[in-house]
């Protein structure tokens, strides 16, 4: 997990342009993006893939 890029960002070593934030989820724009405002949306709880997330953790990334 500590060198879990996205870890690193959520605990603001890793400097992100934040679009939005919440207790659980955080997204942000994407440094190198295909198209103009395209946005990462990621669970703040790390975990390995989407598919190992807590159910709670998916859904609320996902309802963002």
């Amino acid at each position: 997990m500590s060198e879990c890029i996205f870890c690193k960002i959520v605990a603001g070593i890793v400097p992100c342009t934040k679009i939005y934030e919440d207790d659980a989820v955080l997204a942000f724009l994407d440094i190198a993006p295909i198209s103009k405002g395209h946005t990462i949306v990621i669970p703040k709880q790390h975990t390995e893939t989407m598919f190992t997330a807590l159910p709670t953790v998916l859904h609320r990334t996902m309802d963002v």
